[in-house]
């Protein structure tokens, strides 16, 4: 939780009835934990020789990735340009969501590290896939810096829509007879 003067300050400027939803916000400010990447597929046409040439083009690659090279030249000039090479998962849609293979060697995946290539299949087409895993954010509560954008940007929202329904208010009588 947030120390009590940070509290105050957020909101020292805010009705009663905003502060108790930005309170039950607050406790529900938690969420899965999540995995960035950017990630390369590597397709190889579907003989055997090429599935292993594949590979090892996939390995180096990961290793040149390893090795500190910037991965967008890389995806420039190997990936798939139909494909998208950055992506932000919860950790429990992992299995779900990616190609086969990707829930096993993300699972246990660290922020900076570099996975693959290991082998996955789009549609009915074999790939071999190098991720580098760019941030990985536990489960758990969200902290106030990773939502501090949010709230003030739901307290603008809101004061403008307040400000909104007090402009309507203060021109328009509404009149309700009941017969």
């Amino acid at each position: 939780c947030w120390p009590a003067s940070t509290r105050a300050r957020s909101f020292s400027n805010t009705s009663a009835s905003t502060q108790t939803r930005l309170r039950s916000a607050m406790r529900k400010r938690s969420g899965p934990g999540e995995i960035r990447a950017r990630h390369i597929l590597v397709s190889p046409p579907v003989t055997q020789s090429d599935l292993a040439r594949a590979r090892a083009l996939g390995g180096e690659i990961a290793q040149r990735i390893r090795d500190g090279e910037p991965v967008e030249p890389l995806h420039e000039d190997y990936g798939n340009p139909d494909q998208p090479w950055t992506f932000s998962i919860p950790r429990t849609d992992i299995a779900t969501q990616l190609p086969p293979g990707y829930g096993q060697a993300l699972s246990l995946s660290s922020e900076g590290q570099v996975v693959g290539p290991f082998q996955t299949t789009l549609g009915n087409q074999p790939y071999f896939s190098v991720v580098k895993v760019t941030a990985v954010r536990d489960a758990g509560a969200y902290t106030f810096e990773e939502v501090r954008d949010q709230i003030r940007t739901n307290l603008q929202q809101q004061k403008r829509v307040e400000r909104l329904w007090e402009g309507l208010r203060s021109r328009y009588h509404v009149e309700i007879r009941w017969s």
